[in-house]
């Protein structure tokens, strides 16, 4: 099979433990598996670790402008503060494609962990595992603590069907799939993402924000 490559930024008084936790975590899913017997070959750690706290907290977004024509980027400044008190922000530009339709979208900035709840969100069939190596691709998907991540998602229905993710179905489609395609093989998708973006931090990103925005053909140019 595959392997399974996992690599990430703990921190706090209990950052070992849960790097340990998370660590095992893998074995712990191969070995209680329902498909078929898993013999593994071997297991690798690399650790590096220091005795501080490397937190950042998301204390607030700022956005020159909430409203861009298609093919302008949203300009985001994401304001943090760390563990002991110093505050600093990161600016990004977030491309928005020149086809993108009018309409209002959702910005959302956040953490490794709130990262992984948006995708479980939006698309939970992915990880309704199928088979092993289906099993192996779900341990495979993390994101890391020590980015800031960015993402600009439309509010459309859609679905995955066996994996794939078909986004923004008509209302019909969907109910068609839904009642055509075996339970277990089909999942809900809410919200397509338009853009997504890592920004490295260096830092434990905690904490997330969401704010809307709106696509407009005839907004003012910058």
């Amino acid at each position: 099979q595959e392997p399974i490559l996992r690599t990430n930024f703990y921190t706090d008084d209990g950052g070992i433990a849960r790097a340990a936790m998370a660590a095992a975590a893998p074995l712990q899913y191969l070995s209680r598996n329902p498909f078929e017997p898993v013999h593994v070959d071997r297991v690798t750690f690399e650790v590096d670790f220091a005795e501080t706290i490397d937190a950042a907290f998301i204390t607030g977004l700022e956005l020159p402008r909430r409203v861009v024509r298609p093919g302008e980027p949203v300009v985001v400044r994401t304001l943090l503060q760390t563990y002991l008190g110093d505050e600093f922000s990161v600016t990004t530009e977030l491309p928005i494609d020149g086809e993108t339709p009018d309409g209002v979208y959702m910005l959302r900035v956040g953490g490794g962990s709130e990262a992984v709840r948006w995708t479980v969100d939006r698309m939970p069939g992915r990880f309704m595992p199928e088979d092993l190596p289906h099993l192996i691709d779900v341990l495979n998907f993390d994101e890391r603590n020590d980015r800031l991540h960015l993402e600009i998602a439309d509010r459309q229905l859609g679905m995955t069907v066996e994996d794939r993710v078909l986004p923004g179905l008509p209302h019909t489609t969907f109910e068609t799939l839904r009642h055509a395609v075996p339970a277990g093989k089909i999942g809900p998708v809410f919200g397509d993402p338009l853009v997504e973006h890592e920004e490295p931090a260096d830092l434990y990103i905690v904490g997330e924000r969401e704010i809307t925005i709106a696509v407009y053909r005839f907004a003012r140019p910058r």
